[in-house]
């Protein structure tokens, strides 16, 4: 993949705790079996005027489906908890979004701007990228995975901008990094 094309950065870390430090959000304090989960959904807004509609595309279309299986996510075993937020970000101020970005161990979300935030989030973290199958080739949020150290999965989930997120892979992946990286870096 692309991240075998780029490495780590210690300058995106620098510049995560220089913005962290500017606007006073505090460093998350890892808890070795809760884990947070936070999924961005895309919402239909006016940036500006000369945006046209205010349409947004690539939206998730069985949005409650997956709030119902990430929502319940729990270890059987009893190993890890996940805390899950649904998150948009049209309308909030940018230290809230930071904060909210930064205090996710897994963020989840749809090919788009709003998967930079990623750069926000403590090493270690997780981001997986949700495409369609138009977006396939573009790699610029691995990218941005990988500078700021972050574990990263591509789910592409076919078809356009109507996307319906099959859950039971979402959910799969997301077990995977828990089991895999998260909880490993905590014990």
């Amino acid at each position: 993949g692309a991240a075998k094309r780029c490495k780590g950065d210690i300058r995106v870390a620098k510049f995560r705790s220089l913005v962290h430090s500017w606007l006073s959000v505090p460093e998350k304090i890892k808890n070795s079996n809760e884990i947070h989960i936070g999924m961005i959904f895309r919402r239909d807004y006016l940036a500006h005027p000369r945006a046209g509609s205010g349409r947004t595309s690539r939206k998730i279309m069985n949005e409650d489906a997956v709030v119902s299986a990430l929502g319940s996510l729990s270890d059987k075993n009893g190993g890890w908890t996940a805390t899950f937020q649904s998150i948009s970000l049209e309308q909030m101020p940018f230290k809230k979004q930071v904060q909210i970005a930064s205090s996710q161990d897994i963020l989840i979300g749809v090919h788009g701007a709003a998967l930079s935030y990623a750069l926000w989030m403590q090493d270690g973290s997780s981001l997986i990228e949700l495409t369609s199958s138009g977006y396939i080739g573009r790699f610029h949020f691995e990218y941005f995975a990988t500078w700021a150290g972050l574990h990263y999965s591509r789910l592409n989930m076919g078809g356009g901008d109507a996307i319906n997120v099959d859950v039971g892979r979402l959910v799969s992946a997301v077990k995977d990094i828990v089991n895999n990286h998260l909880i490993l870096q905590r014990t």
